[in-house]
């Protein structure tokens, strides 16, 4: 009669890899041949009712909880071939970051709009003159009005 020896939870991450790669009858053979048991199905039981793993039914897999910072910077296969997750594109900015992100654009779109009237106007403040090419912006496609 096999020797019956009680199976750790430090113990269930190897059996979850196993179960993961090769299925239930191979994590099941495992525990039998590592730990001498005669009712695996009672470790991988524990292992589903376990805090650490959250078993998948439906794709008959163990999902870890416990996630490392590190891999929490990339998503994982599952997570990349799933198409009903919608996930925040950008964070949440708060009031404060909105207005400073609200003054780079003004100042933004004021400096695009300076750079296309450069092209055009040209200040001599020594002179106090003021040389516009209104041939240039007519083919440009601007309308020039004066008052």
């Amino acid at each position: 009669m096999p020797r019956i020896i009680h199976v750790n939870e430090s113990d269930f991450p190897a059996i979850v890899d196993i179960y993961n790669r090769d299925g239930n009858s191979s994590a099941q053979k495992y525990i039998r041949e590592t730990y001498g048991m005669v009712n695996s199905s009672y470790v991988i039981k524990r292992i589903k009712n376990s805090k650490s793993f959250k078993y998948d039914k439906d794709n008959d897999r163990f999902v870890t909880e416990s996630i490392n910072d590190e891999s929490k910077l990339f998503m994982n296969l599952d997570e990349l071939c799933e198409t009903n997750i919608q996930k925040p594109i950008q964070p949440e900015i708060n009031v404060e970051g909105k207005k400073d992100a609200m003054e780079s654009l003004i100042k933004e779109l004021i400096s695009d709009r300076l750079l296309e009237l450069s092209r055009y106007i040209v200040m001599d403040t020594s002179n106090r003159t003021i040389m516009i090419d209104v041939t240039t912006m007519k083919s440009d496609g601007y309308q020039v009005v004066t008052h």
